[in-house]
């Protein structure tokens, strides 16, 4: 690896980190948490990837403008994936994440940021906390506040083509609202952008936003069916821009 490359990854870091600090500092001046995200979210799809020389192509983006309460559920791949989504999260207002912060994201300014600008933190070790994040979710979708966003693997899935085992909760939470299911799927990183190798050649990435789909009238008991509806409808887009990129020229 060349040292330009290790400046890069170290210049994205830091310009990662004062994002969150500059998120942190408008917070407790007390601007609005939606002017927050939208500052925040900026600087994460504008300087932060070209930085890691990504360039993001987004289809389906206008199935998100003017779109009621929503779950919206996306494939997670690296830290870098936040940065791609953020472009999109701009376009959905009011919406808030469903996350774990733990391990290397509990640390005081992430969860500062994350609490103030209405977000709900889920940890798998503590269920009091998860149902609570849970309930306030779910609790934004019936009242209409907004849409909520949610990595259903639960976690970054490393194996470049393929989607990670998926997780009920976003599938529960939407049919307990009401309110439909919206997958988004970015293209595989790797191996032209890999933050373990490290590597982070220029990249083409797709960002593709598909169909919602209802929920409204399935029974609970179908939690499973849907999480597995869903999945399929994902992998197969995911397959699918592999494809593409394969029979590109070069």
């Amino acid at each position: 690896m060349t040292i330009l490359t290790y400046l890069r990854i170290g210049l994205a870091l830091a310009t990662f980190g004062g994002d969150i600090l500059h998120g942190v500092f408008l917070s407790i001046l007390g601007v609005g948490a939606e002017r927050v995200k939208n500052s925040v979210a900026r600087i994460m799809a504008g300087p932060l990837l070209r930085m890691v020389r990504i360039r993001v192509t987004t289809t389906g983006a206008e199935k998100l403008k003017g779109m009621g309460p929503a779950v919206v559920v996306g494939n997670q791949q690296s830290v870098i994936c936040y940065c791609i989504y953020a472009s999109l999260f701009r376009e959905t207002p009011n919406s808030g994440i469903v996350a774990r912060l733990t391990g290397q994201w509990n640390i005081p300014g992430v969860t500062l940021l994350f609490r103030r600008t209405a977000n709900y933190m889920v940890d798998p070790r503590n269920p009091l906390r998860t149902a609570v994040g849970f309930l306030d979710a779910r609790r934004a979708l019936v009242e209409g506040e907004g849409t909520i966003w949610m990595g259903p693997e639960g976690t970054r899935w490393g194996e470049p083509g393929k989607l990670g085992p998926f997780k009920p909760g976003a599938f529960r939470l939407a049919m307990e609202a009401g309110v439909p299911i919206v997958p988004i799927v970015i293209s595989s990183l790797k191996p032209k952008t890999d933050l373990g190798v490290p590597r982070i050649d220029p990249n083409e990435v797709e960002l593709r936003v598909l169909d919602p789909i209802p929920t409204q009238g399935r029974d609970l008991d179908a939690v499973q069916e849907l999480k597995e509806e869903v999945r399929t409808l994902m992998q197969t887009a995911l397959t699918e821009m592999g494809e593409a990129r394969r029979s590109s020229p070069g």
